[in-house]
Formats: C-alpha cells, structure tokens, sequence
C-alpha cells in the first residue's frame, strides 16, 4: 500500500508541475508583449481606442485595441490636437531614443524635462498628466523596450 500511494504522489506532483507550465506566461520586462498587457492593456486601454475619450473628445488617435493594433499606432506620427504644425513630424516611438520619442514625455512628467520635441510650444505633451501611478518597474519596461530598439516582441 505504501509503494502505491507513493507512486500516487510521484504521479500527482509531475501532473502539477506540467500544468504549472502550461498557463499563459507573463512576458519578460523590457519587451513590447510586457509593456502592453501589463502596463497598456491595464492602465491606458480605457481612454485609448477608437470609440473612447482621448478620441473621442480629443482627437488623440493611439489605438491600443490589439497588440498589433498598439504596435503599429506607436511608430506613426503624435495625431490630434496637440499635433499642430512641426509636431506633426514628431513620432510617438523612435527606436532606441528616448529623448526624441513623444510617448515618455507624454506618460511621464517627471520625464519632459530636456525632451526634445522640435522645441515648438504646439508640441509639448498636452496638459492631462499621464503618471497614472505606474509603478517604478512599469516605467522602466516601457524605456527599455525603446531604448533596445523597440521590436515587436
């Protein structure tokens, strides 16, 4: 009896081990799959999609419906109403700079200063504060993955 409750065990805990494995896996900090479900998907994709406020009332077209969808819209020009004159030729994402990419200085106040977005006023990020209590290591991962180039990952 003993070897078969044993053998039971054995048996029960390997079946565990293998199911562990088998769930949805977080995506590792610094890669665009982590930046968008734990941070985009979470915290911005309320406001950011087609049919809700920022485009709404605002104009802002950062559609962050997919992962995809989220990608693709980040390498495009700033769009809405803050996207007057040279603004326009400012990108949300420019890989591997995040002193010239529009979407940090946006999120982050504490990250505008010494931005360079053309220098003109048009341009700044507007005056809604993004902070959105992102954690230290959310906006860390969100830097990363722009300053190691950016890849849909």
């Amino acid at each position: 009896m003993q070897a078969s409750r044993l053998v039971s065990l054995i048996g029960f805990v390997a079946l565990a081990l293998l199911l562990s494995r088998c769930g949805p896996k977080t995506p590792a900090p610094g890669t665009f799959g982590s930046v968008y479900q734990v941070t985009l998907k979470t915290a911005c994709i309320e406001c950011h999609t087609p049919s809700t406020a920022a485009t709404l009332n605002n104009g802002v077209v950062l559609d962050l419906t997919s992962q995809t969808t989220a990608y693709n819209t980040f390498f495009g020009f700033v769009v809405g109403r803050v996207a007057k004159g040279s603004c326009g030729a400012v990108r949300l994402v420019v890989a591997g700079s995040t002193s010239t990419s529009y979407l940090p200085a946006a999120l982050f106040s504490d990250f505008r200063t010494g931005v360079n977005m053309t220098g003109t006023p048009a341009c700044q990020p507007h005056t809604i504060d993004h902070n959105l209590n992102l954690s230290s290591a959310e906006k860390q991962s969100l830097l990363d993955w722009i300053t190691s180039g950016a890849k849909n990952d």
